[in-house]
């Protein structure tokens, strides 16, 4: 038997549990459900509860409980757990910190989120319900014995403690998440939906599948057409756009461009990447990338990812990186920045490119690129991966860059699709979840016409304050 818990309210997540259970069920396999949706802190205030009921029109955890009342489901009432140590509990608060920094990592732009700098009673209670969650979960598994326990990403309060306490009884745990821009499929995770290696294994598999289906060729459309689509490459000369920011061709002709990822969650699981041979974290490349490039008489240059929906993330991301810079004399173009991330890939000696899609990006168009470990696409072309210093040393050198891009297209076209595409729920959009032909989680009227209202007030704030500047 297998136990699918129930983290959350979020409604793409139980689609996600239900359509795993249903799959389960029809193949004659035995599941459970555990629902753990009101352990949210955000719930502890009743008036919270109601105020997402009235926001949003037939959520679907009704749709969860109308099928356990019905029979059709079974679900396992939460236990309570057995009384830890405190040597336990506070080996277990650590966890639970790194997952309560996931959890605010969106509102404060990064998962560096200070824990003192949040209310405490949040904190508190946050890891209150971790510990409340772990505790049950144990129990839950020594009560049942089930071969699988499953639930939805993994890396945040509730859905971390189930998977530290599956990893401390040895049981197997899967994750579900979305995979792909493919609302209409999900996956699951054996290690973490941050595992480079767990979508390695899923690319590999739907290329496979691509090929076994004799539909090579239209797979091979499909991600050429993605990875076009998502890149914004131009072929005419950029000279004086550069111009507009400081930057000339020759300048950036004898320039290491070091592309960074966003740091807005926190993975529980471990990386699976050998730390003596490869960078132990984006800083730590990024220093080497320092280190190389003044050995060989070349600049750096840094470009902070872009978030054009998520200001308070790029914010975050500058200040982070713009004190990097200082620290170490390299120049600095922030997420806000007009200038092309494209343009400096395509006239710079070369790019490092550490946890980034654009990596990919610049290889499908033989640019010379390197990537600083393990990335989703990396199997794909294993001769830009650089695992140790010598090794990037090398790479800028030569200025490596992909042979056949080609290859890149198992990865475009994965994106584009996704692993598992869902029998019993029809996704094409957060207001737009159907089961059985009937519409669920609406939101209503009043509450999208009120956000269009702010989202407008918002953006006409930011272009006075940019005007004013």
């Amino acid at each position: 038997m297998e136990i699918i818990v129930i983290p959350n309210r979020n409604d793409y997540g139980i689609a996600w549990c239900l359509e795993y259970g249903f799959e389960k069920i029809s193949n004659g396999e035995q599941v459970a459900f555990v629902d753990f949706s009101r352990e949210q802190y955000r719930y502890r205030k009743k008036s919270r509860y109601w105020i997402d009921r009235f926001v949003v029109r037939k959520p679907l955890i009704n749709l969860y409980y109308q099928l356990v009342h019905k029979g059709k489901l079974r679900e396992i009432p939460t236990l309570v757990g057995e009384k830890m140590s405190s040597q336990l509990m506070r080996s277990i608060s650590v966890v639970a910190d790194q997952a309560i920094k996931s959890s605010y990592a969106w509102n404060h732009g990064s998962s560096r989120v200070d824990l003192d700098a949040l209310p405490k009673d949040l904190v508190e209670g946050e890891r209150e319900i971790f510990l409340k969650v772990y505790a049950s979960t144990v129990a839950t598994i020594k009560k049942f014995s089930p071969s699988r326990v499953v639930t939805v990403n993994g890396r945040f309060v509730v859905d971390g403690a189930v998977v530290l306490a599956a990893k401390s009884l040895g049981v197997e745990y899967r994750l579900l998440e979305r995979d792909s821009e493919n609302l209409a499929y999900y996956a699951f995770f054996s290690i973490s939906s941050q595992s480079d290696r767990d979508i390695q294994v899923h690319i590999s598999e739907s290329w496979k599948a691509a090929k076994g289906n004799k539909f090579l060729g239209r797979a091979q459309e499909i991600g050429r057409d993605y990875i076009v689509r998502k890149s914004k490459f131009r072929r005419t000369s950029s000279e004086v756009r550069l111009s507009h920011f400081g930057l000339t061709l020759k300048k950036l002709s004898k320039s290491v461009v070091f592309f960074p990822t966003s740091d807005i969650e926190f993975s529980l699981e471990p990386s699976t990447q050998d730390s003596s041979e490869n960078f132990k974290n984006q800083e730590d490349a990024f220093q080497s990338v320092v280190k190389v490039a003044n050995k060989m008489g070349l600049e750096v240059i840094v470009r902070t990812h872009p978030h054009p929906k998520n200001s308070h993330i790029g914010a975050e991301e500058d200040r982070i990186w713009s004190d990097l810079c200082r620290r170490f004399g390299t120049q600095f173009i922030s997420s806000t920045s007009e200038i092309s991330s494209y343009d400096l890939a395509m006239h710079s000696w070369s790019n490092v490119v550490h946890g980034s899609s654009i990596g990919a990006e610049i290889a499908f168009e033989s640019l010379p690129i390197i990537l600083t470990g393990e990335e989703s696409y990396s199997h794909l072309a294993p001769e830009l991966v650089a695992r140790t210093e010598t090794d990037l040393e090398r790479k800028i050198a030569t200025r490596v860059a992909i042979i056949e891009p080609n290859r890149l297209l198992a990865w475009g076209y994965y994106l584009s699709t996704g692993s598992r595409l869902m029998q019993y729920f029809k996704m094409s959009s957060a207001t737009n979840i159907y089961y059985n032909g009937t519409l669920w989680a609406v939101p209503r009227k009043w509450f999208i016409f009120t956000v269009k209202i702010l989202s407008s007030i918002k953006r006409i704030i930011l272009g006075i304050k940019s005007i004013n500047q």
